[in-house]
């Protein structure tokens, strides 16, 4: 397969945890302005090769999806300088303890990853009325300054992103449930 990768405009391309509140804002912006790109060509990737799927934004339309997801998340091995700036990030009494691992996501997984995660998102906006935001407050917090989905007056957020990750692992685990995308919108959709 030869899906198209995401490219992180070069001012935006660095941790979300070293933006201000201007390249969040400017992050988010560019998020948005490629979001339906993005989907139509997940729709065009996924309709080849999945004859039940539907760009619908209908939760039905995650389980043919979710299918098609489980065949196409690939790893790659992580080179030596990759495994030394993720242990480099490990301290106290952490420090050599902890395994980084030898693999990672391939770029056109992290890429898949965030257009279902784009249409995940979409398929809850739609349904519960949330609205595409960032927060920067606590600085410590794990889903700073990235789009995440908010609704007003619930103390609730969504990284749609970080979640499908997670399902990726679990893919390669094989500890994924039956319909596992299905089963994480209904949780998600009695948060908000």
């Amino acid at each position: 397969m030869n899906y198209s990768l995401v490219k992180v405009p070069e001012l935006l391309d660095k941790s979300f945890f070293e933006m201000n509140k201007k390249e969040a804002q400017a992050y988010l912006d560019w998020f948005l302005s490629i979001k339906e790109g993005r989907l139509e060509l997940l729709d065009k990737i996924v309709s080849k090769s999945n004859k039940e799927w539907v760009l619908d934004y209908k939760p039905s339309s995650l389980t043919p999806l979710y299918t098609w997801f489980k065949t196409v998340v690939t790893t790659r091995n992580k080179t030596e300088a990759e495994k030394q700036i993720e242990e480099n990030k490990i301290t106290g009494l952490l420090k050599g303890h902890i395994d980084v691992g030898n693999e990672t996501f391939t770029d056109e997984t992290v890429s898949i990853c965030s257009d279902i995660g784009m249409y995940f998102g979409e398929v809850l906006r739609k349904e519960k009325d949330l609205k595409w935001s960032f927060v920067l407050k606590p600085k410590r917090y794990a889903e700073y300054a990235q789009p995440i989905l908010i609704k007003k007056g619930v103390q609730i957020d969504l990284n749609p992103r970080a979640i499908i990750e997670n399902v990726a692992r679990k893919i390669l685990d094989d500890t994924c449930r039956e319909d596992e995308l299905v089963k994480l919108y209904n949780v998600w959709k009695t948060y908000f």
